[in-house]
């Protein structure tokens, strides 16, 4: 269970991932989303532990206290 409720959806934060990955900077991909760096740079962690099978780090069990 997610500690904090997103108000962006999983397809929002997938394409903003999607567009760092295709070449956009971070900070170019922010100011077109309307998103903080902190939220950006978070998904991106997320996706790349996702994508090696891994949970995401918003996992309380997971994340060192």
């Amino acid at each position: 269970m997610m500690s904090m409720p997103s108000k962006y959806s999983e397809e929002f934060k997938r394409d903003a991932v999607a567009l760092v990955e295709s070449g956009l900077t971070q900070k170019t991909v922010c100011k077109d989303l309307g998103i903080s760096k902190s939220a950006l740079a978070s998904w991106i962690q997320d996706a790349r532990f996702t994508s090696y099978g891994m949970t995401p780090s918003k996992d309380p069990e997971l994340s060192p206290s």
